[in-house]
């Protein structure tokens, strides 16, 4: 009877431990993620490029926006590429690429929106151009300063890996918001 007393109580306080140490690899996590958001929106050629993306996308239309989008959409796959190769193949974009390679497999990926959720930088081609209409952008700049999105754990077959998404809202040098920033996690590295 003591025994299975005592492996009863061992067995609910680990339960207990369980969902505490998820609530810690989820806040490490985030604030892994803020701390690179801070630090790449430090950098003159990212900020730059989100800045640059959110004056070439101001006034436009929800029709205009999924102009864009449809665009960049039928592109992928395809020899021409203006649309994906504006993004991606910029400075800030090959910056983001080094911030992966740098990042000792902790990061798989990194998308830069704009104010408008469209792409500004990222470090890898992405399905499509707006993600304004996902909670990576909704939950984030829509919800103003201090939030948090993470996404459920998936594992990807690209990078062999469970990965979460966190994403957070990104600000310019005088603290306004000005986009949001997706950061693709290798969740075995935290």
């Amino acid at each position: 009877m003591f025994r299975n007393s005592l492996f009863g109580a061992a067995l609910a306080t680990l339960s207990l431990a369980v969902p505490c140490v998820a609530a810690e690899g989820d806040t490490d996590m985030a604030e892994f993620v803020r701390a690179k958001a801070a630090e790449w929106m430090a950098n003159p050629v990212i900020a730059a490029a989100v800045a640059d993306s959110n004056t070439a996308h101001s006034g436009l239309s929800p029709a205009d926006i999924e102009a864009l989008d449809q665009t960049w959409r039928s592109e992928i796959g395809q020899a021409s590429t203006p649309t994906i190769s504006g993004v991606i193949n910029s400075s800030a974009s090959k910056a983001l690429v080094e911030a992966v390679a740098a990042s000792n497999g902790r990061i798989v990926e990194i998308i830069m929106m704009d104010n408008t959720g469209l792409n500004a930088a990222a470090s890898g081609i992405t399905s499509d151009f707006w993600q304004g209409d996902e909670e990576k952008y909704t939950a984030t700049y829509a919800a103003g300063p201090g939030s948090v999105h993470k996404s459920e754990i998936e594992f990807d077959e690209s990078a062999q890996a469970y990965l979460v998404q966190v994403s957070v809202p990104l600000a310019d040098a005088s603290g306004n918001l000005v986009g949001a920033v997706t950061v693709g996690l290798d969740i075995d590295a935290f």
